[in-house]
Formats: structure tokens, C-alpha cells, sequence
């Protein structure tokens, strides 16, 4: 029976491990763990990520992979789109303490909980959360803010598709930059995105 019990600790151990959590912080904010083992800030609002982080502790599983499967220790990294950070967060942590990771994210909302999540995963020494909109030419743009699905912001979204998801968009002034005058010296190894538009 012993050795029955010391094979079952393993067991449980790891079925811990795997195991996700979410907590309401009040203010539209969860803060959730992934399985990952990473901690995620959210928007309770959001009908687009928010709920799969918050039950399943997991988003886009087979992108996830696909990133996951590409990234090594030491990697310079670009990633437009961040979102709230879920592959920020990955990726930060993947690179390592000499990767680095600039992440760009249009709606400045969603670049606070990304930046929050970069600080509460003790990524701010390799990731550097940028607050603007990458497009063909610095100044700034109309990015127009849905209420419920968050990431499907976009400088294109229009009042019909924001109705068909019984959604609302409200127009904010964004700055914006070009990769190119960004990201003038060193190399990049890995450019990721996924933006609206």
C-alpha cells in the first residue's frame, strides 16, 4: 500500500498543477490563473477571451502551440496585437531573461491589463508593452471600441457589425507608429500578429 501511495502523490500533484482559478476584484477585473501557470488580469465585460481564460484557464490552444512550438530562449520578439497579453505573457516567459519582446496594443484599455500582466508575471525586465496603434505612417488614428467583444476593436468596425453582435462602438483617438522607424537597430527573430484591420 505504500507504493500505492507514493504513486498516487505524482498524481495528484500534477492534477493540482493543472487545475485554473479566477477571482473577482472587483471594477469589471478578474484575476485568473492559466494553465499555464501564468496569472492573467481580465475584463469581466469581455465576451470574446475573458470567459475561456476565466473557466478553462486556456485561449486559442492550437495558436497557443503553434507559438509555443517556434519560440527559444534568447529570441527578439514583435508582437502586434497584444491584447490583454495572453501570448505576451507566453512569449516573455519563453525568451527568457535574454529574449525580449516589444508588444503593441492599439486599445489603451487592453494595453493596461497587458502591461499589468506582464509586471504580475515578473516580465518587465524582457517585455515592453507599448500603447500605440502600428500602421503605414506615425500620428494617430480612430480606433473604434466595442463594449463586449474587446479584442475585435478595430480602425474598420462599423455601426452594423457592433449591432449584429448586439454590441456598441465608441471612437477613440489612438497614436500610431510604423515597425520600420520602431525597430531600427538589432535583429527580430519572430513577428506575431493578430490585429483588427
Amino acid at each position: 500500500t505504500l507504493k500505492a501511495i507514493k504513486k498516487a502523490v505524482p498524481a495528484a500533484s500534477a492534477l493540482t498543477q493543472s487545475r485554473t482559478t479566477a477571482v473577482y476584484l472587483g471594477n469589471n477585473t478578474a484575476l485568473a490563473t492559466t494553465r499555464h501557470g501564468l496569472k492573467l488580469y481580465l475584463d469581466t465585460r469581455d465576451l470574446s477571451l475573458a470567459p475561456h481564460i476565466i473557466m478553462d484557464g486556456n485561449w486559442e490552444a492550437w495558436i497557443t502551440d503553434a507559438i509555443l512550438s517556434l519560440l527559444r530562449p534568447g529570441m527578439k520578439v514583435i508582437e502586434v496585437g497584444a491584447n490583454i497579453g495572453w501570448f505576451t505573457t507566453l512569449i516573455g516567459r519563453e525568451i527568457g531573461n535574454t529574449g525580449g519582446l516589444t508588444a503593441y496594443e492599439a486599445n489603451p484599455h487592453l494595453a493596461e491589463l497587458a502591461f499589468r500582466n506582464v509586471h504580475v508575471n515578473g516580465l518587465k525586465e524582457r517585455v515592453n508593452v507599448v500603447a500605440k496603434a502600428v500602421t503605414d505612417k506615425p500620428g494617430s488614428i480612430t480606433l473604434n471600441v466595442f463594449e463586449r467583444y474587446l479584442g475585435s476593436s478595430s480602425i474598420f468596425a462599423v455601426a452594423e457589425t457592433a449591432t449584429a453582435f448586439h454590441d456598441t462602438l465608441t471612437p477613440i483617438t489612438v497614436p500610431t507608429l510604423t515597425l520600420d522607424a520602431a525597430h531600427t537597430v538589432g535583429r527580430v527573430d519572430l513577428i506575431k500578429i493578430d490585429a483588427e484591420g
